[in-house]
């Protein structure tokens, strides 16, 4: 019995998990469009996880209301635990949310104007800065890293 127990239990520790890709936000830098690359640091996540309250619960709103059979699901797909694919862009060395898609209908792709009842008049001509933002973004593909301080983006490095 315990010789049993020790092969069941080695086999599960040679198991390998398999999960679900995550979709990834989007950045367009130098006229091509990157996803965000591995273990990525999200600019709305960053915004959210230090916000007042009112904008987290203003957030979770936005998110259910856009929910069309009128739950409370606040994750849509098993591809996206965040409810939503955000679309960035470096324009004039900013970082800009220019769209988002929420709990992945994936057939419309909203207006930053959505969010406005959280950001209000950061919100200019249909582009919101992640002046919240600092930290960096690999591009998936394309093997480099952008580093953002304030929603500048401050120095590029390429990947080894």
């Amino acid at each position: 019995m315990k010789r049993l127990i020790i092969v069941l239990l080695a086999g599960l520790l040679t198991c390998t998990a398999t999960a679900t890709q995550q979709i990834q936000d989007q950045l367009t830098y130098q006229g091509q469009v990157y996803e965000f690359g591995e273990n990525a640091n999200f600019p709305l996540e960053k915004y959210f996880e230090s916000c007042s309250k009112e904008h987290s619960r203003q957030w979770i709103k936005l998110r259910t209301a856009h929910n069309t059979d009128g739950k409370w699901v606040t994750v849509s797909s098993t591809a996206c635990w965040r409810g939503h694919v955000a679309h960035w862009a470096v324009e004039d060395n900013l970082l800009v949310l220019k769209a988002i898609e929420i709990n992945l209908k994936r057939t419309k792709v909203e207006s930053v104007e959505i969010l406005r009842p959280i950001f209000g008049d950061q919100i200019k001509d249909g582009k919101l800065t992640a002046h919240w933002f600092s930290g960096h973004i690999t591009l998936g593909r394309k093997g480099e890293i952008l580093f953002f301080e304030k929603g500048h983006l401050v120095r590029t490095e390429k990947l080894k």
